[in-house]
């Protein structure tokens, strides 16, 4: 480097200034009382040196921050691709495996079976008998003969059979076999209720102890466990877990009807309640740990109509019953059409409803499921003005409104209940022609089973899913307080087989069941392998960071974005219609690109969303984000028919909301009623009629609905809906 002297115009070079001569500079400086300019400048020029060479470090360290962190996504991806070929793998295998098998056994080998189909055991000719001749039936249904065989046989074992599949008579039969009382462990009191009115109408004798049984009614009970060994005909006694968790009373008759060889065994319905993984845990059920400790040889039968592989392994180690022999009727209803419309509005909505059920299903039995009390009376008065037979039920209307709406309903007088998730347990109609999901359910178990209320006769019958992007974030903060902490893995499982086109829907099922499907062996039964237009899949990696793009700049700046507001800001930014949009949304929430972030008031909670652990994978060009995209913006409404399918013949819409509402028609005449203008809606449970998850309208900030004048009958307003 060349300086010039303050004294003259020659120039002084100075090449490779090491350290020991600038200390020496420094030192000369120090001790000149005015240090020359030439001295200064060549302090001035060390220390710009220095400063440009830590600089010039900083930023390689940058460069290759920023390259490792490049060849990491890169790692990543390819982890991700890997990962997605296993899972192929994974399923092809599992496919030869089924195959190979040809069997839904599992826990024992195939000869096992054979030996608990056996006819020739002590008990089977008086099995046969009690089936022909008390509950008047021929022949048994899968499973059916086994499991009895087993029970009877004193071995424990877990039975997964649909719904309507029969998983009463499992314990009915054998109870009436067997010597002693069978105890069946159940949550349910409108099932309940309903199996001991049908064993009353076959002169089995059933009874339940709950908080409504009567102080005689329980004294009597109580006195037959005292003195099993008199002269007494119950059969069959039902109890709740609450009522086995806190009464030490009952658990010491258990104990001495054990000791007297009287307690023929224990029966808990909906035993998935006992795992934390399931979609309806109750954490009274985890106190049934100790029957096998405390009763050792007493023979335990788990029943549900629901549970993935991992909840039965959780119960099993619950109850402790590790060996027990486990059935599985597959998981496949034939008759049962799947299909998934997507709701714009509400008045679409509504009107699609109505015109379907007008056309597809006129004067037959169906169901509709919607989220809310308040749903449920809208729905069922925008019917009403449509001209068909409707009816409500809610866990707000009195028990014997439920019953006359219920009663008419089986009659065929009243042809559509609409409903939230307190109806349907232990109904017994065989004609159920649709089931309808208003709204979303809060998971694939509680759809699976509540779809599969219908078509109980074997004759076709369809399940229809309504599906709006708003619903997902209503149902997720009610989803975030459940009690097992998996509301939101769970809700999202049907979100993503709301948002499939492409996959056959019984496929998606028997995935999340742990179950291998052929898609072939749909034969047309879903909307999927039925549609005309076959849907692609989409690569919209632009689309998906320009959305979480807006959505960074928008956290960095402190402000916050509903599910809502993150769709109408972004709509115009995107190459995709607003359908497709939303869905990406949902899409990128399902994967994690995005998340949740809840914030909670005194009277309700918030969902916004933030950049989630995967959002920076969106800027690598490798990134594949895919979406199911169909030609159409709306799916065809496909009439599937008992012999052919067709295409639904076009039909001008009347538009049902142009008309003033009219006031909800009770189909209850009871007529000691009163007023209640001011009635809250309370909550009710999953499939139960329990008043505990329903959808309150105050936790949404919806104003509370006023009931109908003859829907609250006094005396029994305030009646429990548990046992």
């Amino acid at each position: 480097m060349a300086l010039q002297s303050a004294d003259d115009d020659d120039l002084m070079i100075l090449d490779d200034v090491d350290d020991q001569l600038l200390i020496e500079i420094c030192q000369a400086a120090e001790q000149e009382k005015s240090p020359s300019r030439q001295v200064l400048h060549i302090l001035l020029w060390v220390a710009v040196s220095k400063a440009s060479v830590s600089t010039s470090l900083e930023n390689d360290e940058l460069i290759a921050i920023d390259f490792e962190i490049a060849e990491l996504d890169s790692q990543i991806a390819h982890l991700y691709k890997q990962r997605s070929k296993l899972e192929q793998r994974k399923q092809e295998l599992k496919r030869t495996l089924s195959n190979a098998l040809k069997s839904s056994v599992h826990g024992f080998q195939k000869d096992a079976v054979e030996n608990w189909r056996r006819t020739d055991y002590p008990w089977s000719k008086k099995v046969e008998h009690v089936l022909n001749t008390v509950f008047k039936l021929q022949t048994f249904r899968l499973w059916q003969l086994e499991t009895i065989n087993v029970t009877l046989f004193g071995k424990d074992c877990i039975l997964i059979m649909p719904t309507g599949g029969g998983k009463s008579l499992c314990f009915q039969l054998p109870a009436v076999v067997s010597e002693g009382i069978t105890i069946c462990v159940s949550p349910l009191i409108a099932l309940v209720e309903d199996q001991i009115h049908q064993l009353h109408a076959l002169d089995i004798d059933a009874r339940a102890i709950n908080s409504s049984t009567s102080k005689t009614d329980a004294a009597a009970i109580m006195n037959i466990l005292n003195n099993p060994n008199q002269n007494h005909q119950m059969k069959i006694l039902y109890v709740t877990p609450e009522k086995l968790a806190k009464s030490k009373t009952m658990m010491t008759k258990l104990q001495k009807l054990y000791e007297m060889k009287q307690f023929a065994r224990l029966v808990i319905d909906e035993v998935h309640c006992c795992s934390t993984w399931g979609h309806d845990f109750r954490p009274d059920f985890k106190y049934l740990n100790i029957f096998k400790r405390l009763f050792p040889k007493l023979p335990l039968l788990g029943l549900t109509a629901t549970a993935t592989t991992k909840v039965i392994e959780d119960v099993k180690q619950i109850l402790n019953i590790p060996h027990c022999v486990l059935f599985k009727a597959p998981f496949n209803r034939k008759n049962l059409y799947y299909e998934v419309w997507r709701k714009d509005s509400a008045k679409d909505c509504m009107e699609d409803l109505a015109r379907v059920i007008t056309q597809r299903f006129d004067k037959q039995s169906g169901i509709v499921y919607c989220l809310s009390q308040k749903d449920s009376e809208d729905v069922c008065g925008y019917l009403q003005s449509y001209g068909i037979k409707a009816g409500c039920y809610h866990a707000s209307l009195t028990g014997r409104a439920r019953t006359q709406v219920h009663e008419k309903w089986l009659k065929n007088e009243v042809h559509v209940i609409c409903a939230t998730i307190a109806f349907g347990m232990g109904i017994d109609k065989p004609d159920v022609r649709f089931v309808i999901h208003h709204s979303l359910s809060k998971t694939i178990e509680n759809f699976y089973q509540e779809s599969g209320r219908a078509g109980r006769d074997d004759k076709q019958s369809h399940c229809l899913l309504f599906f709006k992007y708003s619903d997902v974030f209503r149902l997720a903060c009610m989803a975030l307080a459940e009690k097992s902490g998996n509301g939101l893995k769970n809700l999202y499982s049907i979100v993503d087989y709301c948002l499939n086109e492409t996959r056959c829907r019984r496929d998606c099922i028997a995935e999340h069941f742990d179950e291998v499907f052929q898609a072939g062996d749909c034969h047309k039964m879903c909307d999927v392998c039925s549609r005309i237009r076959k849907a692609t899949k989409k690569n919209c990696r632009s689309d998906a960071q320009i959305i979480i793009d807006y959505l960074k700049n928008t956290v960095t700046s402190k402000n916050r974005l509903t599910a809502l507001k993150l769709f109408e800001q972004t709509t115009k930014l995107v190459s995709l219609n607003r359908e497709d949009h939303q869905r990406l949304i949902l899409r990128l929430l399902l994967d994690r690109y995005i998340k949740e972030d809840f914030h909670l008031t005194p009277y309700n909670s918030i969902c916004y969303l933030i950049p989630g652990p995967r959002a920076t994978r969106v800027n690598d060009l490798q990134c594949e984000i895919y979406l199911d995209v169909i030609e159409t913006n709306k799916i065809a409404t496909t009439v599937v028919k008992e012999t052919t399918t067709t295409a639904e013949q076009p039909r001008k819409k009347q538009n049902i909301l142009t008309v003033p509402k009219p006031k909800l028609r009770w189909v209850n005449d009871d007529k000691k009623v009163v007023d209640k203008p001011s009635l809250k809606r309370v909550l009710e449970y999953d499939d139960t009629d329990s008043d505990a998850n329903e959808n309150v309208a105050e936790l949404n900030g919806e104003k509370a609905v006023k009931q109908h004048i003859t829907s609250v009958i006094t005396d029994e307003f305030d009646e429990l809906d548990f046992l």
